[in-house]
């Protein structure tokens, strides 16, 4: 996923460290969830819906006692042409059995036969094409106390700020229920939602759970109390979780197994495996693992004989590939590092690293915005293609081969290091 973030004026008078909290959601749902759709999100900080249609030139004032709110864009689109899209865009095992007990005919009783949909789902879903149009507006409170950092969630008195904007965020994904509203325009997370097994939930009152397979299994219980958060949210049952329609400060409010296959379901996919801080993910030789999402503190090592193909790395993740092991099809997002003994094809983001380190080391196809480093004995070969925005340099005994440097790259060639068949490139020093 990309998601794209414009800050409000009223963001200046934010923290520093709110900026940095809502980075690295982004890096987290962005390497989490394996769709390609590019959502936009508008942020404010004490305000929400500068710049919406309707809305007041500053935008909206949350609510007392909010935490965070928000406006999602939405489609209509007929149930028909939803359920064919969630089939057909489905990759997972969870989603494709979820989307097999769906019904022929619209079974929410939905205005006009037609579910609400929100941009940034119609994106993933394959019902519209791309846009730089605002998908969703977001603000956050500027008088509740946040802790703001991603090591340091538990916080007395404090309530977490990063579970509050993976909460909102989602909003704008659309896990919402079409139930909130009035007329009823129901939702795909409400084509999930049971009052018992084989039956759906279609009203506001009444007890609600999410599950994927008709109805038999409860992942957790939505919060049916309108007047007490959405009804899209979880209720207190599910615990510290970013989905809670009230947190308490002092809590973790992660995301759960049940969040995930709830973003699964809606259309974003889900990493096969997910590293989470302070774990780490080692593919021996002979064995392979496929759509990795590395996240902050998580570590994936790939020795010789080992492959992995689809690794997602998150701002402050690492991933080593030793001599003989292979990676394939990796994004290394900013503040991420993959160290590359073996070999690696990559896209670098802006911030990112990779160090192609010594004899054995190589990387190919390798696009991207971030720094590339090729250490004695590192090559680089078939068509790395630099954008303005990388640095790059090649070490002694390192070589680069068929690379195109566009305007705006910082290149360097050390002694000893060579760079044939290559473009654009300035004098070694």
């Amino acid at each position: 996923m990309n998601i794209l973030v414009t800050y409000d004026a009223s963001v200046s008078a934010a923290p520093a460290t709110f900026k940095t909290a809502i980075a690295y959601v982004v890096n987290l749902y962005d390497a989490i969830l394996p769709s390609s759709a590019t959502v936009n999100i508008d942020v404010g900080y004490g305000e929400y819906g500068a710049g919406a249609s309707g809305a007041p030139a500053s935008g909206y004032a949350l609510d007392s006692g909010a935490l965070g709110e928000n406006i999602a864009e939405e489609y209509l689109f007929s149930y028909s042409q939803v359920v064919t899209a969630m089939k057909t865009t489905a990759t997972t095992p969870e989603a494709i059995a979820a989307d097999a007990t769906l019904p022929a005919s619209d079974p929410t009783g939905s205005q006009g036969g037609n579910l609400a949909i929100s941009t940034a789902e119609a994106k993933a879903l394959g019902l519209v094409g791309p846009s730089s149009a605002p998908d969703g507006y977001v603000g956050f409170s500027n008088t509740s106390p946040f802790t703001y950092d991603p090591n340091n969630q538990a916080v007395s008195g404090e309530y977490d700020f990063i579970g509050v904007v993976e909460h909102e965020f989602a909003e704008v994904l659309g896990r919402f229920s079409g139930y909130d509203f009035s007329p009823v325009n129901a939702s795909i997370q409400d084509l999930f939602r049971y009052a018992s097994a084989g039956a759906l939930a279609t009203s506001a009152g009444g007890s609600a759970y999410f599950s994927i397979n008709g109805g038999a299994t409860a992942l957790d219980y939505f919060n049916t109390a309108i007047s007490n958060g959405d009804l899209g949210d979880w209720s207190s049952s599910a615990g510290a979780d970013a989905f809670l329609a009230v947190s308490p400060p002092g809590s973790i409010d992660g995301l759960s197994t049940a969040d995930l296959t709830m973003l699964d379901v809606l259309g974003y996919g889900a990493a096969s495996v997910v590293v989470t801080s302070g774990h780490s993910l080692t593919v021996s030789s002979g064995a392979s693992s496929a759509g990795v999402a590395v996240l902050s503190g998580g570590a994936l090592n790939v020795l010789s004989g080992g492959n992995v193909i689809g690794a997602t790395l998150a701002s402050g993740a690492v991933e080593t590939v030793s001599s003989g092991g292979m990676m394939t099809g990796a994004t290394v997002a900013s503040g991420a590092t993959l160290f590359d003994y073996g070999f690696a094809s990559s896209t670098v983001l802006s911030g990112g690293v990779i160090d192609v380190m010594g004899a054995g080391g190589t990387t190919r196809s390798t696009s991207g915005t971030g720094t590339y480093v090729l250490g004695s004995g590192a090559l680089v070969s078939a068509g790395l293609f630099a954008t303005s925005g990388v640095a790059y340099r090649v070490a002694s005994g390192g070589e680069t081969l068929s690379t195109t440097f566009m305007s705006g790259v910082v290149a360097t060639v050390l002694a000893g290091g060579i760079a044939s068949s290559s473009t654009g490139l300035p004098p070694e020093k």
